[in-house]
């Protein structure tokens, strides 16, 4: 064994070493991203979709509200909420979602903390109208019947 090549194996770790281990908290903080991300834009459907029920503003807009504080925060992985905003129409519901994946440690990423990967989900729903819609049904009906005679 040649003693003029000791120790090159444990330098070259210690360049490698922090360049992987950056690369492998980037990966993993992505998929929190990532994985966060999709949760918002679902849950914020499944808000929309609450307030879609064919009655009242007032009683679409109370099951959006219930829908909202039912949320569950503990499925989030690395995730802080960060705006909650519910419109609530006579024909349309629009939730906007908003929060960002924290980051432990600000500026690793080249990311800082205030900005940090946020995330948004704006998402509308048109709200039902049952009466409406049978009567054009009714309507179309009476129109092929005409037509088709």
């Amino acid at each position: 064994m040649n003693k003029d090549y000791e120790g090159y194996m444990t330098l070259e770790a210690t360049l490698l070493m922090p360049f992987v281990l950056m690369s492998l908290f980037f990966l993993l903080y992505m998929g929190f991203y990532r994985y966060d991300a999709c949760l918002t834009k679902q849950d914020a459907c499944i808000i929309a979709v609450s307030g879609e029920i064919p009655y009242g503003k007032e009683v679409a807009h109370r099951y959006v509200k219930d829908a909202m504080n039912g949320r569950y925060p503990e499925k989030y992985l690395s995730y802080s909420v960060t705006r909650t905003e519910e419109k609530t129409e006579e024909d349309s519901v629009a939730v906007c979602l908003a929060g960002r994946v924290v980051v432990p440690i600000g500026g690793v990423f080249f990311v800082r903390r205030k900005e940090s990967m946020t995330v948004e989900a704006s998402v509308e729903a048109k709200r039902l109208k049952p009466v409406a819609f049978v009567r054009n049904c009714r309507k179309l009906e009476g129109i092929i019947r005409a037509v088709t005679g």
